[in-house]
């Protein structure tokens, strides 16, 4: 199911996809990871000034996928994998 869910969102300029780092416009790669996958934006963050990551989840599979998005409006999947689990912050009892 994964290896499914990285070629569906492969750009249609015909990169593989599966070595190479999927990179699109911000706005079509969040329909992609939407409509076709079903994932749904768990978290996001500043990683470096104007770089933002994002951790999109498909909640019925597990399914989970790591985006980097730029200033320039691309976004790129920079991991993905399975059997994401949330958990609740918990403080060290120490």
């Amino acid at each position: 199911m994964l290896a499914l869910s990285i070629c569906a969102l492969t750009p249609d300029s015909g990169q593989s996809g599966i070595a190479d780092m999927v990179c699109e416009d911000s706005t079509r790669l969040q329909e992609r990871l939407t409509q076709r996958t079903g994932a749904l934006r768990q978290g996001r963050g500043l990683h470096e000034p104007g770089t933002l990551i994002e951790m999109w989840v498909t909640p019925d599979t597990g399914d989970w996928t790591l985006v980097q998005s730029y200033p320039d409006g691309i976004s790129c999947i920079v991991a993905m994998g399975a059997y994401w689990e949330n958990t609740q912050a918990t403080q060290d009892p120490s």
